[in-house]
């Protein structure tokens, strides 16, 4: 007796046609997912989000950029306020004096300075031998590191070892009033011409 293969029964056109819409529909799902594969392997990294840019070293360039123009924008006005000295300080103009420094009594107030103003004692004022009435001064006090700005304004001071005299307001913002003297340096870093004194009117009698 020969073998006989068993027929399969035939499945009904409804289920043919469930089957053929569930492979379709897997077949469109794997073509979608292998387009974008495609997609993402050949934009690569440059087709991140802007906000997963690191722009961290472009902004520090940047910053460094702005840094050496302000440098730049300050040495140039350093220059400038030194050109604007008198030719008659030289001894001063180029290098840093060192000295002892120290402030005027307070019984000074109110006296005329050789600029011709009163002292005032509370104004960021010094006196030196030599430099120029107007004279934009930097003073360093060596022994804490403080720093105050002060103006040429007055002749002295005339004891040994001493290169400039303060106001008590130049004395407290550089640390030594208590003990009256510091040793410092001086730096010029400007002139200004100062402003004229008005005289008294007189009342007519």
């Amino acid at each position: 007796m020969k073998n006989t293969p068993i027929m399969r029964a035939a499945r009904p056109a409804r289920i043919r046609r469930r089957v053929v819409a569930r492979s379709a529909r897997h077949s469109r799902r794997l073509l979608a997912g292998l387009g974008l594969m495609m997609l993402s392997v050949r934009a690569g990294a440059t087709d991140l989000p802007l906000e997963s840019i690191d722009r961290t070293p472009l902004v520090a360039q940047d910053s460094a950029a702005d840094a050496v123009s302000r440098d730049a924008s300050r040495l140039d006005e350093a220059d400038a306020a030194l050109a604007a000295v008198p030719d008659h300080a030289p001894s001063i103009r180029d290098r840093i004096e060192l000295g002892l420094a120290s402030f005027y009594h307070r019984n000074f107030q109110g006296r005329r300075t050789a600029s011709g103003h009163p002292l005032d004692l509370t104004a960021m004022t010094a006196a030196h031998r030599t430099l120029p009435l107007g004279t934009k001064i930097r003073i360093t006090n060596l022994g804490n590191g403080r720093v105050a700005h002060a103006t040429v304004t007055d002749r002295g001071p005339f004891a040994p070892g001493r290169v400039v005299d303060v106001t008590d307001a130049m004395a407290r913002a550089l640390g030594f009033l208590r003990s009256g003297l510091a040793r410092v340096s001086v730096e010029v870093t400007g002139w200004e011409a100062l402003p004229k004194r008005k005289r008294p009117t007189r009342t007519a009698r």
